[in-house]
């Protein structure tokens, strides 16, 4: 059995200040951990870091209660869109991440018929929210 750490007087060493890194030492710090280090032999943010880059995607939707789910994934998709959500609150309203994020859209693609019907059932396009149909194919 794991003994709780006194945030008072424990020492945390994290090594590594990728994503994961950054996000414990920054949690840790919130719950009141006075000597947190991290190490990463890289800058901040460090070029080798999966979250270094400004293409992340991430499909932000509303908030869904979980009785509308069903089917057999439907907890493991609830949960995913919990997760979003969350993430997509965090990252527009705390200070340290607000500045920083930005809406940029998405691209989806298909090419056979019932593939682009399907993309229309699935993402039911609206006037606010619409396709643009490009047709690049010779």
């Amino acid at each position: 059995m794991a003994l709780p750490l006194d945030p008072e007087s424990s020492t945390v060493l994290i090594i590594g200040c990728g994503t994961w890194g950054s996000s414990t030492a920054l949690w840790l710090a919130r719950s009141g951990y006075k000597r947190v280090t991290v190490l990463d032999p890289y800058p901040v943010p460090s070029p080798i870091s999966a979250g270094n880059d400004i293409n992340k995607i991430v499909e932000g939707r509303a908030r869904k209660p979980f009785e509308s789910y069903s089917g057999p994934k439907a907890e493991f998709e609830w949960t995913g869109d919990e997760i979003r959500a969350d993430a997509t609150e965090a990252w527009t309203e705390d200070p340290v991440f607000k500045d920083y994020y930005h809406e940029t859209g998405y691209i989806i693609s298909a090419s056979r018929p019932e593939t682009i019907q399907a993309l229309y059932d699935d993402e039911q396009p609206t006037p606010e929210n619409r396709f643009t149909e490009i047709n690049t194919a010779a």
